[in-house]
């Protein structure tokens, strides 16, 4: 993709899509360094909207946002977290004849970028990218249908990602949305960044499962 203040220069919003704190990343300096593109293109601080993309998941409470994404952060950005029963918006989408629906935010947004980690996942065969939208940004009907179908066994399996059609889903459903970019991060066992790998929703994502 172009880079992301590259794209930045012709937008006035931004939302910036995070995983929730079960994954391991600390996300200060790659928000700050986000943040700063976004700046050096004219979006300021009150123009941009990170969205935890909790799923299912409970929110995240004020310790666990300054754990995740670091004190400083959390005082000068807008952060919400995902509820998938209320503020949402109808993509036009459907997945077995039921309507997609994501967070009003994100897809209210003119910039769109999300940010994960890429471990190792059951069905997903690794997290991050496209996962981060579906079931990340999703209404509960989506998160029923994915993981409904996980457990009767019809989903993936740890590590596989080509033919996988959850992965295959998820990374449609993003891309037509209108997913800007991807940021995949992964981390060392001592939760320190060993690659950064930012662009295409897909081929970021593939470069970062390699390593």
């Amino acid at each position: 993709t172009s880079t992301i203040a590259d794209m930045a220069l012709s937008k006035k919003t931004a939302a910036i899509a995070v995983e929730d704190i079960t994954r391991p990343s600390q996300l200060n300096g790659i928000l700050n360094e986000i943040a700063g593109h976004f700046q050096t293109a004219g979006i300021q601080n009150e123009q941009v909207k990170i969205v935890i993309s909790n799923g299912g998941h409970r929110p995240l409470l004020r310790d666990d946002l300054i754990k995740k994404m670091g004190k400083d952060i959390v005082e000068r950005m807008d952060i919400y977290n995902h509820n998938p029963f209320e503020n949402l918006v109808d993509t036009g989408i459907i997945l077995g004849k039921i309507p997609v629906r994501i967070n009003r935010f994100f897809m209210e947004a003119e910039l769109k970028i999300i940010v994960g980690t890429i471990v190792p996942h059951a069905f997903a065969g690794f997290s991050g990218g496209g996962k981060i939208v579906l079931p990340g940004l999703a209404g509960i009907e989506m998160l029923d249908r994915s993981h409904r179908f996980v457990m009767m066994g019809l989903r993936g399996g740890i590590g596989v990602v080509d033919g996988n059609r959850f992965r295959e889903e998820v990374e449609d459903v993003a891309r037509r949305i209108g997913v800007n970019v991807a940021v995949n991060l992964v981390v060392s066992s001592r939760r320190k960044l060993a690659g950064v790998f930012v662009g295409d929703i897909v081929s970021s994502h593939r470069e970062a499962v390699k390593l």
